[in-house]
């Protein structure tokens, strides 16, 4: 619509030179996201770019999400966000909220990591400039290696609506673009941990008949590709979406097994699984779709089958997507069907039952057949009974059929419940299939929600994301409107009663309200034994954790003192190997944590400074002086390195060499005389050091008088590394004022990376050559003489 507009407004151009102003300006304020990821390869970062500049309170970032595209995995294979840093700017940063969706269904082989800011309370300002990456955020990821991370785009499978009710996506506002979404595209493509330069890559195509008719079976097949020099590895999905008023019946295909849900606007998202493995230059048999269109569709009605093909290792998504048209031929009769909702209480608390009822009416002049309703209930609302005045309701599917509704005629569906989750929540209901042509639609859809008061832990946050849906949205804290608060997401980070207006109607039961809490931790927490005494090492697994009369057998974490453990960061690992006094942190679901502390006494244990992170290629653990009671040990001390192999199981191996050259987690050991064996941990991390800049000497352009240091420089080395310019060949010395207009001599460059490491310096010379402008300077001179 917007482009349209623009063309529009664009044919006007004598009329409305204004208005075309400001929306070239809107064009060019669009911006990019791009993801890469460090040699390291744990090391995530997410980076800008506009097309246009701004500075001051202009540039102002007032909201922002990122969402990444994660393979899925489990426990300790899980891609887990760490030490999450967001953009510093002077001395404030941007302080980023991360929410997950672990295996939806409509693509449950990758989980979805959604990163939100809000900057409309924020101080974090920077000026944006135009074609200049900007880093926003980094992080480590603390799970294992599982191949190609991607930022979402928008024809990702779980884009809303979804069954999840969330709202994944990429959006940026920025204060001088106006108060539309200025996020436009990604760059730079995915990136993968996996260190082999040759991957798979997936292509995938559809075909079926273009011209369909009401009930009558439509077979669509989609063809699987392999068209590079590496097998695949690992599951292939394949996501289609089948719009409203196409019915999923069956899928067939050798080798693969597909399941459907119905999504909330009506189409079925049908994910389908091959678990064999591709050759090289290979093809899948073919993925049949077996489906069928109802009369509920107008005559004409075009419907465009979608879909994207992912996994098997590949990294390019750049030519994953298909899709093809087909328009449906005429029915014989029609009729008005409506489905409308309610709810007995739209602000429940946690457990408190409440009722569902789904209202099907027959507003037209003929009677309908066959009559399918898909009612989506929340994943968090435990069903306690259910009841349909008329027809059948499967709770698993959420199918209602109702088999004969006649003009006039009402039918209800009632569904008792509970919450059983904090916060703002949505049941949605679509008629999806009729035996009769339905010739007004409008009517054929409906959402309710409820909100449960939401504790807001300290240092948390918490995400509110509306249906797709809802236009012209304004959010209210305490009756009070947010500045620039008109997304379809907000970020709280502060209690109060939150509200939103939006022209789109939410529902018979109106706009539910969030009410936000303020939870503290706790230190009731309670552990046994209270103090335990240990040769060498002990497991704070072993202990007995208890919050009230509950024993906690998930949700724990360990931290070496108690303000990491009140807020949730640095956690350590269970296995500790010094004296001290340790924390337990349990986090049970839908409230606030509970610490606790245990006294831990290592007998015989090896103490040592612990190494810092590192510039080079090796590091030799024998360098690190370990003490026992105090004496060093010169001799007897073994080392151990560890390895995670193919079933993700931590291997722990002795090495003889204790020069090692990989970042990573290694282990010495001192056996004493009494048999009790001593253990040291070492967190060794290693950086590269950036390679030797390779800048040609540099020469004024006239009519310059100074010569730019920067002026076509090489690609940095490393990820996240900068040049630095110095007066002499010491990184130590002073830094050139201005790099981009110098005198003639004597400057060097240095390639620092995002970890500090510096390169040797590179010589570059200045020559300033004077600039002639006057004709004096040719150097042939015309002279007309007048002779007597």
């Amino acid at each position: 619509m917007k482009i349209a507009i623009n063309n529009y407004r664009y044919k006007k151009l004598h009329l409305f030179v204004a208005f075309y102003l400001i929306i070239v300006s809107n064009i060019l304020g669009q911006v990019s996201y791009k993801v890469s990821l460090d040699a390291d390869k744990i090391t995530y970062r997410v980076f800008m770019k506009s097309a246009a500049s701004y500075t001051g309170i202009q540039a102002k970032i007032s909201t922002s999400q990122v969402t990444l595209v994660v393979p899925h995995g489990l426990g300790a294979n899980q891609f887990q966000v760490n030490n999450l840093q967001g953009k510093t700017a002077g001395t404030n940063q941007m302080n980023w909220g991360v929410s997950r969706v672990d295996a939806p269904i409509e693509n449950p082989s990758f989980d979805y990591v959604s990163f939100g800011f809000s900057g409309s309370g924020s101080s974090v300002l920077f000026d944006i400039t135009a074609n200049q990456e900007i880093e926003l955020f980094n992080f480590k990821n603390a799970g294992t290696c599982l191949g190609g991370v991607s930022l979402i785009n928008n024809s990702d499978p779980f884009m809303p609506p979804n069954a999840s009710n969330t709202n994944p996506g990429n959006q940026m506002t920025v204060l001088g673009y106006g108060s539309s979404n200025a996020y436009q595209i990604n760059y730079g493509g995915g990136v993968n941990c996996q260190t082999s330069s040759v991957l798979p890559d997936l292509t995938a195509s559809i075909s079926g008949p273009s011209s369909i008719l009401p009930n009558i079976p439509i077979a669509y097949n989609i063809a699987i590709s392999n068209i590079n020099a590496a097998a695949t590895t690992g599951a292939i999905n394949v996501q289609t979406t089948l719009p409203s008023g196409l019915s999923y019946n069956s899928t067939s295909g050798n080798g693969w097994s597909s399941t459907a849900q119905v999504q909330p606007n009506g189409s079925t998202i049908v994910t389908s699984v091959y678990n064999g493995n591709l050759p090289a230059n290979g093809s899948t048999s073919g993925l049949v779709i077996n489906t069928s269109a109802s009369n509920l569709s107008p005559s004409g009605t075009v419907f465009n089958i979608s879909g994207g093909v992912s996994g098997g290792g590949e990294t390019n998504t750049t030519n994953n997507a298909f899709s093809m048209v087909s328009t449906l031929g005429s029915a014989a009769t029609n009729t008005d069907l409506a489905l409308i909702s309610s709810l007995t209480n739209n602000a429940p608390a946690l457990n408190e039952d409440i009722t569902y009822t789904f209202t099907l009416s027959n507003l037209g002049q003929n009677a309908a057949t066959n009559v399918q309703s898909t009612i989506l209930l929340p994943a968090n609302f435990n069903v306690l009974s259910f009841n349909a005045s008329n027809g059948n309701f499967n709770q698993s599917t959420g199918v209602w059929t109702v088999n004969n509704i006649t003009a006039g005629q009402s039918y209800t569906l009632t569904v008792l419940g509970r919450p059983t989750s904090e916060g703002l929540v949505f049941a949605q209901g679509q008629i999806t299939s009729s035996g009769t042509q339905d010739n007004n639609m409008a009517n054929n859809s409906t959402q309710s929600c409820y909100s449960v008061p939401v504790k807001l832990c300290s240092g948390a946050s918490y995400i509110i994301r509306l249906p797709k849906n809802l236009s012209s949205i304004q959010w209210f804290r305490n009756n009070i409107s947010i500045p620039n608060a008109t997304a379809d997401t907000l970020m709280i980070n502060t209690a109060g009663n939150y509200t939103y207006t939006s022209s789109t109607p939410c529902g018979t039961n109106g706009c539910c309200p969030i009410v936000v809490t303020t939870g503290q931790v706790s230190n009731n927490l309670a552990i046994s034994p209270n103090s335990v005494s240990n040769c060498g090492s002990y497991n704070l697994t072993n202990l007995v954790v208890t919050l009230g009369n509950t024993v906690a057998s998930s949700g724990l974490s360990y931290y070496d003192n108690q303000a990491d453990a009140t807020n949730g960061v640095k956690a350590i690992s269970s296995f500790v190997t010094q004296t001290g006094t340790y924390w337990v942190r349990y986090k049970p679901y839908n409230d606030c944590a509970s610490v606790g502390s245990v006294a831990v006494t290592i007998n015989s244990a090896l103490t040592f400074t612990p190494p810092s992170a590192i510039c080079g290629a090796s590091f030799d653990l024998s360098t690190v002086a370990l003490f026992k009671n105090g004496i060093q040990l010169t001799s007897g001390i073994k080392y151990y390195a560890t390895v995670i192999n193919s079933s993700s199981s931590v291997i722990i191996f002795p090495i003889t060499n204790p020069v090692v050259n990989q970042t990573g987690t290694y282990y010495a050991t001192f056996t004493n005389p009494d048999g009790c064996v001593s253990l040291a941990t070492f967190n060794i991390e290693i950086n590269p050091v950036p390679v030797t800049p390779n800048v040609a000497d540099k020469v004024n352009a006239c009519p310059a008088n100074a010569v730019n240091l920067t002026t076509n420089l090489p690609t940095t080395s490393t990820a996240g590394g900068v040049f630095e310019w110095h007066v002499a060949n010491t990184i130590n010395s002073a830094l050139v004022p201005n790099n981009t207009a110098v005198g003639a001599g004597n400057y060097y460059v240095f390639e620092k990376s995002a970890k500090g490491c510096v390169s040797t310096g590179d010589l570059v010379k200045a020559t300033v050559i004077p600039c002639c402008t006057t004709g004096d300077c040719s150097p042939f001179r015309l002279v007309k003489v007048k002779l007597n």
